[in-house]
Parts: structure tokens; C-alpha cells; sequence
């Protein structure tokens, strides 16, 4: 009895959230008092002398929305051990034999190679030493241990969730990786990095994990990769915002609140996660007010619905939806009948029983047509789904009467278009992992007539790559290949490495799996993905593939723009046309066009050094005229003159020039374009003491109502 202490349903019932499976739970904490005897008194009383190590959750309940309780059909026992926490326990006590020492994750073979990396890198030492005053540390060596232990957690955490598949960005768990990854990063400046560090200890972890945790050995490069790409990006603003939170915490007093605005600010202009805010303040005795931060964050997202270029559909509050049978995988037309008929935002909604339309979902655009009864033709101008519901949105302010028989047909032109658009997407995803790597993963996707777009992780393409992976496309095109697809259990869709599938997106017990090439129902062809769309049956049927962009979306993550069918002719001419004038007006051959380019801009390069040339001289004669000039106050030699009508870039070469023969104060002024005045100010090093230039400037600027800078 003395091993047993009954607890309640507030600390021994398990759930998962409000409703969902749930269960009475047994957890097993361990005594790590000298002497043993506590008897259960330390259990979740916060001591480090009771750690819990386990946790037993007996899974027979499912909590209704009511809030009662109902019996599983099939029960289980969900299981979780702490495994740190053991190897610290085990490790810090000798296997069990003393228990004098502190037990800590922290002091375990687990992390002293990272440990030992990060003091090999950092030139700093880690002490074991723990803050005493309510986790706030007191001394630098405590904020350098503090430091260690984050850096050394979170470079696990990213490294495991990027090989799973997760790769830091500003949405859902994404931005959970992006900000535990930003976190570490401000904590390798009080370990004194100000260059990306947090990359180099990927290989760390893989050489003490890859063994048990194979991805995180074969994914290594992009996990630095990643890593790295995320530090460059993160350093830009992190310097500037800490200065910042400096200056806005000067003027406040400990306990004080800092604004929900500035917080807003610093997260909105220069990235910093919101838990970094509040982190860096408790650090200075300060909070910050969350009530605001989240109300403007609030406005925020829903400026961001509003300034959606595609209107979104929200149907989620209609109850009682009907289902419809889709068909139009194999028709293109179908005999159907009203089940009901909605309003939604304004607009008329037709649902089916049975429909050839494609509801938009996985990136492609729904399908348009028409429909048509006794009582009249209307004409579908979108289709959209919700849950198992097809939504047919219609023109005009008549609608057909519920139970009535209609004739659907798809545009036929568009949703061939679109398959075309769908299909040469694969082969797009396809070709990039030849060319690029296996490891870039597609992050999303979207599909209609015109044109296509495909975001993956990766650094920005070359030329070459670009050239290449349209080659690749088009090369499969003109292969003209079995376009198949084929249902199969998700479990054994899953346990298959070549059938590539959108990590995150939530899947049936049942899917199905496109194949491009192969023999079609054998699961051979080279590309396989599981996607719910409409495609071609050969390749050959999209014709022709050109990519028009490739640009950043996201840090790391890229987007390539494309087309295929008639858009992707119609800009092969375009651009062909557009070739022709151009080596029209250069009078010179298509072929010879590259030659003549870089004739033309060497020729360019040449003149703007000889008019650079002739700017310096000229500025060199104005600076002497203007020494001859100089005036004096004081102690201080200065130089005031207004040059009129002149650039700014030429006022530079002024001031430079005279900064080389004149140890005074130099304001000079002119007119840039119309209106515009321009001022610079440079300062001698024997008055900079008793001087500022950019004091000087601003104290004129309103005077004149210009702009400038100035320089010590």
C-alpha cells in the first residue's frame, strides 16, 4: 500500500479535449529521496525528489459533446514513458545506488555531445548551474546554462519534426518548428553567435540518433539545409529588434506591462514569435499585455479572409446536408436530382444526388456546366464541397424546385484543360526530385484552366535546373504514357516509399493513388502519388509544358509557376515573338542575340566608368572651390552650399571629395527631380566629439523639407 496513492478524476482521468476517447489513467512517479519512505506525500507537489515516469491511460470511454460518457467498442491501454527522464534518473543515481546528486535530462549521455559541440563552437563553458529565483537567471553563467539546455532541446525537436516532414513556416505546427527554431536562435546571442550556429549541430544529432531514428540520418542535408535557411533569414531582423525591445523597455520600470502594440509590431515586422516577446521581458522583470497582442492579432487574420482574392464558402453552420455520389471520374454528364436547394453568402446552391462535377478540393478548382430541367437551363459557375455534400452554384435568381429532375454536364473544354493543368503537376513534383532532390517535398499546390503552381522546400532554382525540369516534363509528354489510378487501403498505401503522398493532409481508410507510366492497375509506373483530382489518360494529351516563374513564398520554400496545353502554346509564341523584335531592334540574328547582349553591356559598363571619370573630376573642381570659401566659428571650420538642380549620387562624390582634403563640418544641399531636396553632412574626427552629423541634418531637415543623411 505503501507504492500506491488513489488519486481523482481531476489528476487520474485522461482526455484528449472536450469530446473524444478517454479513460481513467495510473501514473507511476518515482521516490528519489535518499531514503525512499515519502510514501506517495511528493506526488504532482512540483518536487524534484518525485519524478513521473510513466503514464498508463486505460482508453474505454468517449466523451460526448453533453458531457456523459459512453463505452468504446474497442478498448486499449495508451502508453507513455518518458525516456530522457529515465536515462537521467538511472544515469544521475549510478543504476540506483545514489541518491544525492540532482536528477536532470540535462546530465545524461543524451545531451553531452551536443553539449560538447556547443562549447566547442562557442568557446564558452556549461556549469550545471540552475536559476534559484524563479527561473529567472541571476549571473551569466547561469544564463549561459540556461542557453545550452534550450539550444540543446530544440536542435532534437526541429531536427526529428523536419525529417518527419515538417518544415518551419507561418501556418499551424508549422510555425510551431519556426518558432521553437527562433527561440534557439536568440539564445545563441547570449552564447555570443551572430552568424547561423544552430545547423551545426544537425550532424550532432544524427551521429547519437541516426541509429534509432533512421530519417534524421538520411534527411541530414535538409535538416541543414532548412535550419540554415531559417537562421540567415531570422538574423536579418533579430539584431534590430532586440534593439528595439531595448529601447522600449528604457523608459519602464520593473513589473511594468509592455504594449501589446510593440509586441504586435515586433512580431509583424521583424518575426519575432510572441512567446520571444514574452521570454525576453520576464528576463527584464517585465510581462506583456497578451490581451491586445491577440486582439490585433485578431484583426489581422481577418483583414488576411478579407483580402482573399477567392471568396470562401462557408457552409459548416447549415445542418442537414444531403450526399451526393460524384461520377464524374468516368462521366462527363449524368441524369440527377435535386435534393435541396440553399442560399449561401447571396448565391443560389443546388445540391445532387448524384453529380459529374468536380468539388474543388486538393488544390484544383471546382468544375462549371450546365444544368437543366422542364422549368428552365441554369448555368453552374462554380462547384464546391462540404463534408460529403456537392454544392452546385448557379446563375440568375431562379433556382429548380427540390425533387426535380435535371440533366448536368460539365464544361468539357475547361475541365480538360484543368486535367491537363492536374496531370502535368505530377510530372512537375516528379521532375523536381530528379533534378532538385528526393527531399523536396510539395507544400501545396493549385490547378485551374490557365495555369498551375507547385510550392516545395528548397533553396532558389538556377537557370539550369529550371531548363532541366521543364526538358523532364516535356520529355514525358512527348512519351505519351498511361495516365491510371487505382483505390487501395490507406495502411498499404503508407508502407510504400515510391507512392509519394502530402504530408499533413488527413487521409481515408480507403485512397487513391494516381500512376504515370507502368502497367495501370499495377502500381508500377515512375510516378505515383495519392490524389483525388481528375487527370488525363496519357501523357500525351497535355501537349506542351512551360514554366513562367519560380520565386520565394516563404523562407525556404519555393513556388514554381507553370502552364500546359494552349496557355503554355500561347506563350511558346509569345515568346518566340517577342525574341524576334527584340533582335529586330538590336539588328541581329535570334541566334546572335546573347552576343549582341553582351556587347551592348560591356559597351555600357565602358561608358559608365568614363562618366564616372568625368563626375569626379567635376566634383573635384567644385570641392576646391569650395574650400577657398570655408568659414569659421569658433574653433570649427565649416562648409555650408547650396548645389542646386543636381543628383544625389554627384552631392556623394562632392562630399567625398572634400572629406579628403577638409577635417571640418561639410552641409551641402541641392534639388533632386522636381521638388525633391536632398541634404548630406559629413563631420571632421577632430570635432566629432562636440558634433553629431545626423544631429545637424535632422535639425535642418524641417527647415528646408528634405531628406539626408550624414556621416561622422
Amino acid at each position: 500500500k505503501i507504492h500506491i496513492k488513489f488519486g481523482n478524476k481531476k489528476d487520474n482521468f485522461w482526455m484528449m479535449g472536450e469530446t473524444g476517447p478517454c479513460g481513467p489513467c495510473s501514473e507511476i512517479h518515482i521516490d528519489l529521496t535518499p531514503s525512499g519512505d515519502t510514501k506517495g506525500e511528493l506526488v504532482n507537489k512540483g518536487s524534484h525528489l518525485c519524478i513521473e515516469v510513466w503514464n498508463l491511460v486505460f482508453m474505454q470511454f468517449n466523451a460526448n459533446p453533453d458531457g456523459s460518457l459512453s463505452l468504446l467498442p474497442s478498448k486499449n491501454v495508451d502508453t507513455g514513458m518518458g525516456f530522457e527522464r529515465v536515462v537521467g534518473i538511472i544515469q544521475c543515481t549510478e543504476g540506483f545506488k545514489k541518491f544525492t546528486s540532482r536528477i536532470s535530462n540535462y546530465e545524461t549521455d543524451i545531451f553531452k555531445p551536443i553539449f560538447d559541440k556547443l562549447e566547442q563552437i562557442s568557446k564558452r563553458k556549461y556549469s550545471s548551474t540552475l536559476p534559484s529565483h524563479g527561473g529567472v537567471p541571476s549571473n551569466e553563467q547561469e544564463k549561459i546554462d540556461i542557453a545550452f539546455r534550450v539550444i540543446a532541446d530544440h536542435i532534437r525537436t526541429v531536427s526529428f519534426a523536419i525529417a518527419d516532414g515538417i518544415l518551419p513556416s507561418n501556418n499551424d505546427r508549422n510555425y510551431v518548428i519556426r518558432r521553437i527554431l527562433r527561440r534557439a536562435i536568440r539564445y545563441g546571442r547570449v552564447l555570443g553567435f551572430r552568424e547561423p550556429f544552430f545547423y551545426k549541430l544537425v550532424d550532432t544529432v544524427t551521429k547519437t540518433m541516426g541509429d534509432v531514428f533512421p530519417e534524421v540520418r538520411t534527411k541530414q542535408s535538409l535538416i541543414e539545409e532548412t535550419i540554415g535557411t531559417e537562421e540567415e533569414s531570422f538574423n536579418k531582423t533579430l539584431d534590430r529588434g532586440i534593439e528595439l525591445f531595448e529601447q522600449e523597455i528604457s523608459n519602464l520600470k520593473t513589473g511594468d506591462v509592455i504594449s501589446g502594440d510593440f509586441a504586435f509590431k515586433l512580431y509583424d515586422t521583424y518575426g519575432f514569435p510572441f512567446d520571444l516577446t514574452q521570454l525576453m521581458a520576464k528576463e527584464r522583470g517585465f510581462t506583456v499585455d497578451s490581451d491586445r497582442f491577440n486582439k490585433l492579432m485578431d484583426e489581422q487574420r481577418t483583414r488576411a479572409r478579407k483580402a482573399q482574392k477567392r471568396e470562401l464558402v462557408e457552409v459548416t453552420q447549415i445542418n442537414n446536408l444531403q450526399q451526393t455520389r460524384f461520377v464524374g471520374y468516368e462521366a462527363l454528364e449524368a441524369q440527377s436530382k435535386v435534393l435541396q436547394v440553399l442560399k449561401v453568402k447571396n448565391k443560389n446552391a443546388v445540391i445532387l444526388d448524384v453529380s459529374p462535377c468536380y468539388a474543388e478540393m486538393g488544390g484544383q478548382v471546382g468544375d462549371t456546366g450546365e444544368m437543366t430541367s422542364r422549368d428552365g437551363t441554369w448555368k453552374i459557375v462554380d462547384t464546391q464541397k462540404t463534408g460529403d455534400s456537392w454544392l452546385h452554384f448557379i446563375e440568375g435568381n431562379t433556382v429548380p424546385s427540390a425533387g426535380s429532375e435535371v440533366f448536368v454536364k460539365v464544361d468539357t473544354a475547361r475541365r480538360a484543360a484543368i486535367q491537363r493543368h492536374h496531370t502535368a503537376t505530377h510530372l512537375l513534383h516528379w521532375a523536381i526530385h530528379h533534378v532538385i532532390s528526393p527531399e523536396a517535398l510539395q507544400k501545396g499546390s493549385s490547378v485551374d484552366p490557365n495555369k498551375l503552381t507547385l510550392d516545395f522546400n528548397s533553396q532558389p532554382l538556377t537557370d539550369d535546373q529550371k531548363a532541366k525540369i521543364e526538358w523532364l516534363v516535356n520529355e514525358q509528354i512527348i512519351k505519351n504514357s498511361p495516365v491510371s489510378w487505382i483505390e487501395i487501403p490507406y495502411e498499404d498505401a503508407r508502407s510504400r516509399k515510391d507512392i509519394i503522398q502530402v504530408f499533413g493532409e488527413k487521409y481515408g481508410s480507403v485512397v487513391r493513388v494516381i500512376q504515370v507510366g507502368g502497367t495501370p492497375g499495377k502500381l508500377d509506373g515512375y510516378a505515383m502519388e495519392l490524389c483525388g483530382g481528375t487527370h488525363v489518360k496519357w501523357t500525351g494529351e497535355i501537349g506542351l509544358f512551360r514554366i513562367i516563374n519560380e520565386y520565394a513564398v516563404a523562407a525556404g520554400i519555393r513556388r514554381i509557376e507553370a502552364c500546359a496545353g494552349t496557355p503554355a502554346i500561347e506563350k511558346a509564341i509569345k515568346d518566340d515573338q517577342l525574341i524576334k523584335l527584340i533582335s529586330q531592334r538590336l539588328s541581329t540574328q535570334p541566334d546572335e542575340l546573347d552576343k549582341k547582349l553582351e556587347s551592348l553591356l560591356q559597351r555600357e559598363k565602358d561608358l559608365q566608368k568614363q562618366i564616372l571619370k568625368y563626375r569626379q573630376r567635376e566634383a573635384n573642381e567644385i570641392a576646391s572651390k569650395l574650400l577657398a570659401q570655408h568659414k569659421t566659428k569658433g574653433s570649427i571650420n565649416y562648409i555650408t552650399h547650396n548645389l542646386g538642380d543636381i543628383d544625389s549620387d554627384f552631392m556623394v562624390l562632392v562630399l567625398e571629395a572634400l572629406r579628403q582634403k577638409f577635417d571640418g563640418l561639410i552641409v551641402l544641399g541641392g534639388i533632386s527631380g522636381a521638388s525633391s531636396v536632398q541634404l548630406v553632412a559629413a563631420m571632421g574626427s577632430k570635432i566629432t566629439k562636440e558634433l553629431n552629423a545626423n544631429t545637424i541634418i535632422q535639425k535642418i531637415t524641417p527647415i528646408v523639407g528634405g531628406k539626408g543623411g550624414g556621416k561622422p
